[in-house]
């Protein structure tokens, strides 16, 4: 599905379907893991760092939109996710070309905010990350220094 997307200019995607098939993967996901014990938590991609970064402009006072969030952190767990750097700079590239996005902090000021995230295991934060485009692998451990 990812190829077909980037391949449709922006302005001309079929969304109705687009939405459609996602809801469709998320509404399996959820059902098949109703306690986000195993898979469902594939859906926490750019979750982490973008909980943190709402968290840091909410601090700031400026409010910014979940999405908005949640589209800077796919660019940060993108780039501690194990993928080619042809595939890291194709979903980065894709994200800023069709979305105006506010400044993304620098990782050092999200630290205190990933601490403190309720996903976190054994004082280590964690991601859920991918192998590649469409494979998610979860349970991902950082510790402070390793970000």
């Amino acid at each position: 599905m990812w190829k077909e997307i980037i391949l449709v200019p922006f302005n001309e995607m079929n969304w109705e379907g687009i939405i459609e098939t996602s809801i469709q993967i998320k509404n399996k996901i959820v059902l098949d893991d109703p306690l986000e014990k195993g898979d469902r938590k594939k859906l926490n991609f750019g979750h982490t760092f973008g909980h943190a970064i709402e968290s840091y402009y909410l601090e700031k006072g400026t409010p910014i939109l979940h999405g908005e969030a949640v589209y800077m952190g796919m660019i940060l767990e993108t780039e501690i996710s194990n993928l080619s750097n042809i595939d890291k700079n194709e979903i980065k590239n894709y994200i800023l070309s069709n979305f105006a996005l506010p400044y993304t902090p620098k990782k050092s000021y999200l630290n205190k905010f990933l601490l403190n995230d309720k996903k976190n295991q054994n004082e280590k934060v964690n991601f859920s990350l991918l192998q590649s485009i469409g494979i998610c692998t979860i349970d991902n451990l950082f510790a402070e220094n390793e970000l």
